[in-house]
Protein backbone atom coordinates (compact mmCIF):
# COMPACT_ATOMS: atom_id res chain seq x y z
CA UNK A 1 0.00 0.00 0.00
CA UNK A 2 2.80 2.17 0.51
CA UNK A 3 4.34 1.79 -2.45
CA UNK A 4 1.05 2.32 -4.19
CA UNK A 5 0.90 5.56 -2.29
CA UNK A 6 4.13 6.24 -3.30
CA UNK A 7 3.72 5.72 -7.20
CA UNK A 8 0.62 8.45 -6.66
CA UNK A 9 2.26 10.80 -5.13
CA UNK A 10 4.69 10.83 -8.01
CA UNK A 11 2.18 10.81 -10.32
CA UNK A 12 0.88 13.38 -8.85
CA UNK A 13 4.08 15.22 -8.39
CA UNK A 14 4.97 14.93 -12.49
CA UNK A 15 1.42 16.46 -13.09
CA UNK A 16 2.03 19.23 -10.99
CA UNK A 17 5.17 20.10 -12.31
CA UNK A 18 4.03 19.61 -16.32
CA UNK A 19 1.40 22.45 -14.87
CA UNK A 20 3.63 24.65 -13.56
CA UNK A 21 5.60 24.13 -16.64
CA UNK A 22 2.69 25.17 -18.54
CA UNK A 23 1.77 27.99 -16.35
CA UNK A 24 5.52 29.62 -16.64
CA UNK A 25 5.16 29.43 -20.14
CA UNK A 26 2.17 31.13 -20.30
CA UNK A 27 3.87 33.35 -17.76
CA UNK A 28 6.12 34.31 -20.02
CA UNK A 29 4.08 34.86 -23.17
CA UNK A 30 2.14 37.22 -21.01
CA UNK A 31 4.84 38.73 -19.99
CA UNK A 32 6.26 39.00 -23.94
CA UNK A 33 2.55 40.69 -24.68
CA UNK A 34 2.56 42.90 -21.50
CA UNK A 35 6.38 44.20 -23.13
CA UNK A 36 4.48 44.71 -26.52
CA UNK A 37 1.63 46.68 -25.43
CA UNK A 38 4.34 48.78 -23.45
CA UNK A 39 6.09 49.42 -25.97
CA UNK A 40 3.05 50.41 -28.24
CA UNK A 41 1.73 52.52 -25.64
CA UNK A 42 4.89 54.20 -25.57
CA UNK A 43 4.85 54.95 -29.03
CA UNK A 44 1.22 56.41 -28.91
CA UNK A 45 2.47 58.89 -26.14
CA UNK A 46 5.21 59.82 -28.24
CA UNK A 47 3.21 60.30 -31.09
CA UNK A 48 0.50 62.14 -28.82
CA UNK A 49 3.43 64.87 -27.79
CA UNK A 50 3.93 65.59 -31.27
CA UNK A 51 0.54 66.19 -31.52
CA UNK A 52 0.37 68.53 -28.61
CA UNK A 53 3.36 70.37 -29.92
CA UNK A 54 1.51 70.74 -32.99
CA UNK A 55 -1.51 71.95 -31.94
CA UNK A 56 0.25 74.43 -29.20
CA UNK A 57 1.51 75.71 -32.54
CA UNK A 58 -1.60 75.94 -34.90
CA UNK A 59 -3.14 77.80 -31.46
CA UNK A 60 -0.39 80.44 -31.44
CA UNK A 61 -0.34 80.96 -35.29
CA UNK A 62 -4.26 81.54 -35.09
CA UNK A 63 -4.03 84.00 -32.15
CA UNK A 64 -1.13 85.95 -34.73
CA UNK A 65 -3.75 85.49 -37.67
CA UNK A 66 -6.53 86.95 -35.55
CA UNK A 67 -4.57 89.81 -34.41
CA UNK A 68 -3.62 90.49 -38.07
CA UNK A 69 -7.53 90.57 -38.93
CA UNK A 70 -8.39 92.76 -36.41
CA UNK A 71 -5.68 94.92 -37.88
CA UNK A 72 -7.04 94.95 -41.21
CA UNK A 73 -10.16 95.36 -40.36
CA UNK A 74 -9.01 98.39 -38.24
CA UNK A 75 -7.32 99.69 -41.75
CA UNK A 76 -9.94 99.49 -43.58
CA UNK A 77 -12.48 101.04 -41.42
CA UNK A 78 -9.90 103.94 -41.66
CA UNK A 79 -9.56 103.00 -45.47
CA UNK A 80 -13.34 103.28 -45.76
CA UNK A 81 -13.49 106.97 -43.78
CA UNK A 82 -10.62 108.32 -45.43
CA UNK A 83 -12.54 107.74 -49.04
CA UNK A 84 -15.69 108.87 -47.46
CA UNK A 85 -13.87 111.93 -47.02
CA UNK A 86 -12.29 112.46 -50.30
CA UNK A 87 -16.26 111.80 -52.23
CA UNK A 88 -17.11 114.86 -49.93
CA UNK A 89 -14.39 116.86 -50.71
CA UNK A 90 -14.93 116.21 -54.59
CA UNK A 91 -18.41 116.83 -53.91
CA UNK A 92 -17.66 120.40 -51.93
CA UNK A 93 -15.53 121.02 -55.29
CA UNK A 94 -18.05 120.11 -57.88
CA UNK A 95 -19.77 123.75 -57.57
CA UNK A 96 -16.92 125.44 -57.68
CA UNK A 97 -15.36 124.04 -60.82
CA UNK A 98 -18.51 124.06 -63.03
CA UNK A 99 -19.19 127.45 -62.18
CA UNK A 100 -15.52 128.19 -63.74
CA UNK A 101 -16.81 125.72 -66.54
CA UNK A 102 -19.31 128.01 -67.72
CA UNK A 103 -17.52 130.85 -67.15
CA UNK A 104 -14.90 129.72 -69.49
CA UNK A 105 -17.43 129.01 -71.88
CA UNK A 106 -19.38 132.21 -71.93
CA UNK A 107 -15.90 133.86 -72.52
CA UNK A 108 -14.70 131.33 -75.30
CA UNK A 109 -18.63 132.50 -76.80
Amino acid sequence: ANRSDLERAKAELQSLRSELGSARKDLESQDANLGALKTEQEKHLASLEVFKGDFHSTKSELAVCRSDLAACRSDLSSFSASLSSCRSDLEALRPPLMALQSRSESHDA
